[in-house]
């Protein structure tokens, strides 16, 4: 998510144009000095959810599996390395860098980003983002199961 978008939605919740945003670390900073309060966050309401994830057409998967299995190692090295506590203050130049947040928003991001066990990809996690998106759209026609949306076997290669 880019600042921009996450200013944008500040704007919005401080002008009364939107009622409520889901913001994660960093940018929820933004909010609390804005003296709005939590509702909650995303592991209260969906235990199981995966958080932001990469994802690929299966045509595009299967063209380039080795690419991708490759950018899954890759993504797991990077976070590997994110774990690693001599690693911190790097990682936490590199967020402000990109970013554009303070050290403050940045230290929280990183202590809320490594002190949870990282989520996977499963089954579960992918119903309830279907029984989200199903709810809040108000579709009625038949939910797919999770394996129509996923397939975790180039997962099971890197």
């Amino acid at each position: 998510m880019e600042a921009g978008g996450v200013k944008d939605r500040f704007e919005a919740l401080r002008s009364g144009a939107a009622v409520a945003a889901w913001l994660y670390p960093p940018y929820d900073e933004w909010l609390f000095l804005g003296g709005f309060g939590s509702l909650g966050n995303v592991a209260e309401f969906f235990p199981s959810y995966p958080g932001s994830i990469a994802g690929a057409r299966r045509s595009w998967a299967r063209a380039n599996a080795g690419r991708l299995v490759a950018f899954i190692r890759a993504f797991n090295a990077a976070y590997a390395w994110l774990l690693e506590a001599g690693n911190r203050q790097e990682a936490e130049a590199i967020a402000m860098e990109r970013l554009g947040t303070d050290p403050r928003q940045t230290a929280a991001a990183y202590l809320a980003f490594t002190s949870v066990p990282r989520a996977g990809v499963t089954a579960d996690a992918l119903r309830q983002v279907i029984d989200a998106v199903w709810e809040a759209e108000g579709y009625t026609e038949a939910k797919g199961a999770p394996e129509k949306y996923m397939d975790l076997s180039y997962l099971a290669r890197a």
